[in-house]
């Protein structure tokens, strides 16, 4: 949870942003080609996980676009 916003990774190959005031899903993104395993590492601008698939995914945590990896 970064200044709430929860990122969360499911099962279902789709990686969220949900307001935790209000429950309102803020962003998902569904392009994710595994089961979402491990915990998001929030960065500055950064959200940042990992799947099953073997990738490690980098979006932007404010409307969940893929980002650039040079940056980190």
């Amino acid at each position: 949870i970064d200044k709430g916003i929860a990122y969360v990774g499911a099962s279902d190959h789709t990686f969220r942003a949900i307001d935790i005031h209000t429950g309102k899903v803020v962003w998902s993104y569904d392009k994710v080609k595994g089961y979402i395993e491990t915990k998001p590492l929030i960065t500055d601008d950064k959200v940042i996980f990992g799947a099953w698939d073997n990738t490690l995914y980098a979006l932007d945590k404010t409307g969940g676009d893929t980002t650039d990896m040079n940056g980190l």
